[in-house]
């Protein structure tokens, strides 16, 4: 009797290190939806947050690569996402920051792309969930928005997992026990330090 012999391949990949602008797309249509940017004011502002100071010449430079907006400086001062840092003076030109709510804006994104925060799914802290807000591609963002938390959440439970399964190795806890008396004279060293004198 003959037989079939049956080659099976095997695929693996490696996992990349750097996976974060995976899920770009959806983070800056939550952007979009629940503070109102458009996708160039959202770039140039990610752009001027590491120039931290600027002004205004340095703003067009950049503004030369987008698509021609003529009034985009000035809605992005007028809503509060620029704000003027120091006025003209000795010939010099004003120079602008991005606001303390634009920087908050674009913590909370670089914490979304790596995973640091989930996308809300409340209607209340996310304008997408809203019941009049809905539609194929509405709908479509909000499946993607849950399995991305779903994912993240998933990717933090076994990080969480493998770093007790981690300590619990006998050379882990060996090293703890010889550092722990260490640590704790070095504690008390500091509280004592703190302490006022009683002179």
């Amino acid at each position: 009797m003959e037989f079939k012999k049956i080659i099976k391949k095997t695929y693996t990949r490696v996992e990349p290190k750097s996976d974060y602008l995976k899920y770009w797309r959806i983070v800056r249509i939550w952007a979009r939806e629940k503070h109102g940017l458009n996708y160039p004011d959202l770039e140039m502002l990610l752009f001027l947050h590491s120039e931290r100071l600027f002004n205004k010449a340095q703003f067009t430079e950049f503004d030369k690569m987008m698509a021609w907006d003529n009034v985009r400086w000035a809605r992005l001062y007028r809503d509060g996402w620029i704000s003027k840092w120091r006025d003209r003076m000795n010939g010099e030109a004003a120079l602008y920051e991005v606001s303390l709510k634009g920087r908050n804006l674009i913590k909370a994104i670089y914490k979304k792309l790596e995973g640091e925060q989930t996308i809300s799914e409340s209607p209340c802290a996310n304008p997408m969930f809203q019941k009049r807000n809905s539609g194929y591609a509405m709908d479509r963002d909000k499946r993607i928005i849950r399995k991305m938390n779903r994912t993240r959440k998933e990717k933090k439970r076994l990080a969480e997992l493998e770093e007790q399964a981690y300590q619990q190795q006998p050379h882990v806890i060996k090293r703890r026990k010889e550092i722990t008396p260490y640590l704790e004279y070095k504690k008390q060293l500091k509280e004592q330090q703190q302490r006022p004198s009683q002179e």
